[in-house]
This record gives C-alpha cells, structure tokens and sequence, in this order.
C-alpha cells in the first residue's frame, strides 16, 4: 500500500473495513502482512479491521500470528491490542482467557496471547 497515495490507501482500507465479514479466515495471514508499510490515521483504521477479525475468529487469528515472521507477529498483535484497547481491558483479558480455555494451543500460539496480554496493559 505504500505505492498508493495515502488517500487511496484510506479508501482501501475503509472498504475492506466495510467488507470484513466477507473477508475468509484463511486470509488473514495477507491481512496481517498488510501492515506493513502503514503510519498514522491508516494504521489506526487498519488496527480497527484487525481488532474485528480477531474477535470474529479468536483461533484462526491467533494461529496465523503464531505462524507469522516476527516483524509481522510484532505488527499484528500490536495491531490487535491498540483496536481492543477501547474497551475494558480485563473485560477482554476475560473473554481470551474464557476462549483459551477451551483450546489446546501450541507454544508459539500461547506467546501470542502473552504479547497480546501485554499489549493490551500498554498499548502505545
């Protein structure tokens, strides 16, 4: 997106914002990789669109985080944890922990939810 104007970029983002049910859980690999390259107001509106995926699709998420190179993983959950930032932090803590439960999750998939933890105590 880097290539696109910034206001291009802005239109392609609110629209796959617009978009997001539609989007398949097998891609979110290519939506975390679309961070990359992004700053200010298009970071915070593609934050948004990542927050609503991962809360649609907690394990699909969360595996394609752990599956990710590092600086996309970095990306993603910071990502992640600034779009769930507007809400009550433990509320939210709690309703991982509540979904966590009920998962056999790999090493790598339970450092994600560290980080994200994490992330969401601090967020900036």
């Amino acid at each position: 997106m880097n290539e696109i104007s910034e206001h291009r970029s802005m239109e392609i983002i609110d629209y796959l914002y617009k978009q997001r049910a539609l989007i398949p859980s097998e891609s979110f690999p290519n939506v975390i990789k679309g961070t990359a390259g992004l700053d200010g107001a298009l970071t915070e509106s593609y934050d948004a669109l990542m927050g609503d995926l991962f809360t649609r699709d907690k394990t699909t998420m969360i595996r394609a985080l752990a599956n990710m190179d590092k600086t996309n993983r970095v990306h993603g959950i910071g990502g992640i944890g600034y779009a769930l930032s507007y809400r009550d932090s433990k509320e939210v803590k709690k309703e991982i922990q509540q979904w966590q439960a009920g998962q056999q999750l790999t090493p790598a998939e339970k450092d994600v939810i560290r980080a994200l933890f994490a992330k969401l105590d601090d967020p900036y």
